[in-house]
């Protein structure tokens, strides 16, 4: 093995720490260039040299403490990406490297005037320390750890707080962290005592500290041994902790409290109805920040729920103590703090409703309780508090029931419960239908879209049903509101599709049905699908379409008396130039794929006989659509449903598809033959199981950031339009083959197969089910 070039040997000047120090100034310099120039220089310098000199700017007196911090971050990163300089390298001097680095870190972590420099020098020793190659609980970490907790006081507050998050950093390494947590466990537990005791009314200090001792202390019953009699000692301090959260309810604080809740379920057993005092008192308290104080809030009612659902057999033993937790969450589910104006202004019914994130949050754990505790007194209890809140005199009560509700529904383990009581739910539904409150009429109109997507049915129609098809054509037809109507439109088309054929014969009704719904499928288009075609709301126009579609596909040759009305509409969305569309409407691509989806409903609706001709006008806009989403200036999803509207033309016009094929088949051989990335830019082994994980969308391109506790990140690329793409167009040769029969030319034919043949043995067994299919 090759001796490691000392610091040195490589710099005849020593240690480059006055030139390290000149880099991190440059560094917070708000000049790219100087920036770049920095960054360029440090990572010039060999890291056995880097090292010692970050490390040394870390401890030295008179740098500022901005610096200071800067280079212990870097330091830490270095080691990440660099290591591998110097893992090769002599043992003996890589470990005299770390343990040099390691000493000038220690002493800042315990001598730094300044808080933030000792937790960033804490972060990077522990680092250090795991990359030499033998550890003990004798090294000098571990050592001062335990000087510290042998020592009946806290000492100061911000070296306290450092030692706390060195000690949980320590503890990441998996073959030490036993043996340390085993060992000092107790002591760690007292100390964490003192942190609570004196972070009574304390200041932001206090909090910090508090915050990191209870972080270590999650770490430490994480690395207990399950039989460590240590574990049991552990739930002395959750008297101490509850006293603390009454006298300061920090987010920090409550989130490592949810933490031990969920690590050791025990930690609050004997405490839940303390807790849950807590819960309530903060929860009812009103702040002057109301999203800060929203966020208390949250975190609180997640300790709670933590708390109950991490011993779910303790739970359904003791349900009079989860119902007062049951009535909070219920009640906030109608905390609603934005006005009515803001709320109606909101552009499309997918986006999050920032403002009212306790609202969510309440509906998330509530329907957690239900899930967790899978138990039917835990459905009929929560049954009960939204029959009484129905009852109260509040509409944010009634708004808090029917949201409640409405997330039940969506819930597999609870939707049967809330179906067997669907009478009533309907009944209360349609009573909010005439609420002043647009946001109730919507909480109503959604609940009954939830409760529309659950049924199942068959046979004729009940005189209950067409009893509230009327309630929600005569409700849509008065709305005045954009997201009321929205919903409602939505409900129409939930109710519609519960009574489509499901058989190979297509989607169109039974003919008996279809006999007593006629009346109400010509109001429906004639009241509110036809006049909202045409609505300035974008996604109004795009629901009644939706609507429409539905209709057609329910009614099929019966919709051939609308066919010139809707064919119109089709015709005057679909004949905008495409590229400008979707430049100038931001919600161009939803529009655009609504009109294409409905195209296709119409066509296989009314049949060959009545769609010959526009059907070449049609496959003529659908091939422009896939000129377009091939240069990359729309998504995905509109070129797949464009392919299958292609693909249900095709099936109505037969062979006479056949000349048109032409025009198809290189766009569609295109997709068929792109490649799909899956670019893994790092192993993801990085990510632990305490990982954090995000998605984003940057063009036709999902990347997952998966980020782990140290703040290394990996980035996995998967190119999943491609995906789907790729099946939509598998789908369509399938298809159009059918339509064509045998006459489709030779050439066009073996240039398919070999298409095809290729896929089936693709990478994803999404695409190989398609091209074997």
């Amino acid at each position: 093995m090759p001796p490691m070039p000392s610091p040195a040997t490589l710099n005849p000047m020593g240690h480059p720490t006055a030139t390290v120090q000149e880099a991190l100034k440059a560094l917070q310099s708000p000049d790219n260039a100087v920036r770049s120039a920095s960054e360029a220089a440090l990572g010039g310098f060999p890291l056995a040299q880097l090292l010692p000199a970050l490390a040394q700017s870390v401890r030295e007196d008179g740098v500022p403490s901005s610096e200071q911090h800067l280079a212990a971050i870097l330091l830490r990163r270095c080691l990440q990406s660099r290591w591998n300089e110097v893992e090769n390298s002599n043992p003996a001097d890589t470990d005299a490297l770390l343990q040099q680095t390691l000493e000038c870190l220690l002493q800042a972590v315990l001598e730094s005037s300044e808080g933030m420099v000792k937790k960033s020098a804490a972060d990077a020793a522990a680092e250090v320390w795991r990359r030499k190659q033998t550890r003990s609980l004798e090294d000098a970490p571990v050592a001062i750890i335990a000087r510290w907790l042998a020592e009946p006081e806290l000492g100061q507050l911000e070296t306290a707080t450092a030692l706390f998050r060195l000690f949980d950093r320590l503890c990441e390494d998996e073959e030490i962290a036993p043996r340390l947590t085993q060992t000092h466990g107790a002591s760690l537990a007292r100390k964490v005592a003192l942190a609570l005791q004196q972070g009574h009314g304390g200041g932001k200090e206090s909090e910090a500290c508090m915050t990191a001792a209870l972080e270590a202390l999650v770490t430490c019953v994480s690395s207990l041994p399950s039989s460590s009699t240590i574990r049991a000692s552990l739930c002395d301090l959750a008297p101490l902790l509850l006293s603390v959260l009454f006298v300061s309810p920090s987010p920090a604080l409550f989130v490592s409290s949810q933490q031990l809740a969920e690590t050791f379920p025990q930690f609050f057993a004997g405490h839940h109805a303390a807790l849950l005092e807590l819960v309530v008192r903060v929860v009812g308290s009103h702040g002057a920040d109301a999203g800060a104080d929203d966020d208390v809030k949250a975190v609180a009612l997640n300790v709670a729920v933590s708390a109950v659902t991490s011993a779910p057999k303790w739970a359904r033993k003791n349900l009079n103590i989860v119902k007062p937790l049951l009535e909070v969450l219920a009640d906030c589910c109608g905390r609603v703090t934005s006005d009515e104006e803001t709320w109606s202004s909101k552009d499309r019914e997918e986006d999050d409703d920032e403002e009212d994130r306790l609202a969510q949050e309440a509906l998330a754990l509530a329907t957690r309780v239900a899930e967790r505790l899978n138990n039917n007194a835990v459905l009929e209890m929560l049954l009960h508090i939204c029959t009484s809140f129905l009852a109260s005199d509040d509409w944010r009560r009634h708004l808090a029931a029917l949201s409640l509700l409405a997330a039940l529904l969506e819930e597999e383990h609870s939707s049967l419960s809330v179906i067997a009581h669907s009478d009533e739910v309907v009944a209360v539904c349609l009573l909010r239908l005439q609420s002043p409150h647009a946001r109730l009429r919507w909480a109503a109109l959604n609940c009954l879209c939830c409760l529309l997507q659950q049924e199942e049915r068959e046979g004729s129609v009940t005189e209950r049903e067409k009893n509230l098809l009327e309630k929600l054509l005569e409700s849509l037809h008065n709305e005045t509101n954009n997201r009321c109507r929205r919903k409602g439109l939505q409900a129409v088309a939930e109710f519609f599709s519960n009574f489509g054929a499901d058989d190979d014969e297509g989607p169109a009704m039974d003919p008996e049905v279809y006999a007593q719904l006629s009346p109400y499928i010509e109001a429906a288009l004639q009241n509110a699908v036809v006049p909202l075609c045409d609505s300035s709301d974008a996604q109004t126009q795009e629901l009644a379409l939706a609507v429409g579609s539905v209709l057609a596909q329910v009614s099929g040759q019966h919709f051939q008396r609308f066919f010139s009305f809707f064919m119109g509409a089709v015709r005057r969305l679909l004949s905008v130039d495409f590229p400008s569309f979707l430049k100038t409407h931001p919600h161009g691509c939803s529009l655009l794929e609504t009109a294409v989806e409905f195209a296709g409903a119409l066509a296989t609706a009314v049949g060959m006989e009545v769609f010959a001709p526009d059907a070449p006008w049609l496959l003529e806009r659908l091939v422009e659509i896939q000129n377009v989403c091939s240069e990359g200036t729309a998504d995905a999803s509109l070129q797949a449903t464009a392919m299958e509207a292609v693909g249900i033309v095709a099936k109505v016009m037969g062979p006479a598809a056949l000349p048109f094929l032409p025009a198809v088949s290189p766009i569609v051989l295109a997709r068929v033959r792109q490649h799909v990335d899956c670019d893994f830019a790092e192993a993801i082994a990085t990510g632990n199981e305490e990982a954090g994980a995000s998605v984003s969308e940057e063009g036709r391109i999902s990347k997952v950031n998966i980020t782990d506790k140290s703040g290394r990140q990996t980035v996995i690329s998967i190119n999943t339009a491609a995906v789907e793409e790729k099946c939509a167009a598998l789908r369509l040769l399938a298809s159009l083959a059918t339509s064509v029969g045998g006459q489709m030319p030779p050439d066009t034919a073996v240039e398919w197969a070999a298409a095809v043949t290729a896929e089936s043995r693709g990478r994803f067994a999404l695409i190989r089910k398609e091209a074997l299919g």
